[in-house]
């Protein structure tokens, strides 16, 4: 039997970019997600990124989480 913490380390190393959690720590970071958006959108230029983290959006109504619309 997998103690909790090797099995929360094969769950992360399992992860991809499309796992809740893993876009939040990715997100998260101002350098990795100003890289990633600019992979994604180049024709934009990212000269200052603002990361809010999920859990605030979470609370506004208009939220998928929020219950609201």
């Amino acid at each position: 039997m997998l103690s909790q913490k090797e099995a929360l380390r094969r769950k992360f190393a399992q992860a991809d970019f499309t796992d809740d959690v893993m876009f939040g720590l990715i997100m998260s970071q101002p350098e990795i997600c100003k890289r990633f958006l600019q992979a994604v959108l180049p024709a934009y230029d990212f000269d200052h990124i603002k990361v809010t983290p999920q859990m605030y959006l979470k609370n506004f109504k208009e939220s998928k989480a929020g219950g609201g619309v």
